[in-house]
């Protein structure tokens, strides 16, 4: 097992938005995420206007809580802040501002567009975060039922597709988002693998379809989509489109 997995999009957060509920739970997470062989994990609450928004600042005050809590009983797994943003007009005007939640302050940032997006929306919506100056990873492609393969890989080579583990379980419910979650990595379309957790409960949905994984798609494509890849990614954070000259 390697011993250091990367969790790039979880909801860790105790009482910030729709993930862990109490820090009894973020620490249960903490720990069974640990017992999987992960050492990284990124905090991405979410953001999404007039729906799940939790405060900057409150965000900033629970994340250097759990970070404490967490340095003394798991020293071995490090947190790093960031956020899951929703394509919307709160995330369009932090864009301008060059001021969007981004991983440790960084140009890259979890993006999450609505189910039912269309491909001119899409591509719109890509142009003009690049043009902002940020690299963004594609939160849970395999839900955007109306975009395929083909589209995704016209942008692959330029951004980061992220595929949720739990996707590739049959007991998921959505056989066409599993088939598609599937296709993506076959096709080499996939930067990265990550848990979207919300609660301890996940935990076993988790470890299940990582056996399946290794099983399926095997162990170097575990290994490479959440170890060596988004490794990789934090390795190569570009800097704030906020401080550069």
């Amino acid at each position: 097992m390697s011993a250091s997995f990367v969790d790039l999009h979880l909801h860790l957060l105790p009482g910030i938005d729709d993930g862990s509920a109490s820090l009894v739970e973020t620490l249960r997470m903490v720990e069974g995420l640990s017992s999987l062989g992960f050492t990284t994990l990124a905090c991405t609450p979410h953001q999404k206007q007039d729906a799940i928004n939790p405060s900057r600042p409150s965000i900033a005050q629970v994340f250097e809580a759990v970070c404490e809590e967490v340095e003394e009983r798991f020293p071995d797994v490090r947190l790093i802040l960031g956020a899951e943003n929703y394509y919307d007009p709160q995330l369009s005007v932090r864009l301008g501002e060059k001021d969007v939640p981004a991983i440790a302050d960084s140009d890259t940032f979890l993006l999450e567009f609505p189910p039912s997006i269309d491909e001119k929306s899409f591509r719109t919506a890509l142009f003009r975060v690049q043009m902002e100056g940020y690299a963004p990873i594609l939160a849970h492609v395999e839900r955007y039922r109306n975009l395929n393969h083909r589209l995704l890989a016209s942008v692959a080579e330029e951004f980061h597709l992220q595929v949720n583990l739990t996707s590739f379980l049959k007991e998921n419910g959505d056989l066409e988002q599993r088939s598609r979650a599937i296709k993506y990595v076959e096709k080499d379309l996939v930067s990265l693998l990550a848990t979207d957790m919300h609660s301890s409960h996940m935990l076993r949905r988790v470890e299940k379809a990582m056996n399946w994984t290794r099983r399926h798609l095997g162990e170097d494509v575990l290994e490479r989509l959440l170890g060596a890849s988004p490794r990789r990614i934090l390795e190569h954070l570009g800097p704030s489109p906020r401080t550069r000259a």
